[in-house]
Order: C-alpha cells, then sequence, then structure tokens
C-alpha cells in the first residue's frame, strides 16, 4: 500500500509499505487513513498516512 503525505488517495506517495510491515499507529482521520509511523522495512522510521481498509491487528 502507499504510504502518503496525507490523509487521502489526492496526496502522494512517499513509497510502499508492504504486507507484514510493522507499524505504530498514532492517530485516526475521517477520510478513512492513519497517520502512522513505520516500524520495519524499507521506510522503518518515516511517517505517513496508510488507509485503514489494510491496517490489521488493532483490535485484535
Amino acid at each position: 500500500m502507499n504510504l502518503r503525505t496525507g490523509p487521502g488517495t489526492g496526496y502522494s506517495s512517499r513509497g510502499l509499505v508492504y504486507n507484514g510491515t510493522t507499524i505504530y499507529v498514532g492517530c485516526f482521520s475521517s477520510e478513512g487513513f492513519a497517520y502512522v509511523q513505520v516500524r520495519s522495512g524499507a521506510h522503518d522510521g518515516e511517517y505517513g498516512w496508510i488507509a485503514t481498509d489494510y491496517i490489521t491487528g488493532l483490535f485484535d
């Protein structure tokens, strides 16, 4: 999925975050996106927005 610069598909991508990547969720937007810090993979340490439809394990 795309790690975006803002909470929506109209914002540019900072790169791709792949399945199995560990993230820390900071907050949610009303547009169905979450502000996250990537904790593993190629974008480790970066911040951005990811669509909540693709995030699992939050409420398990």
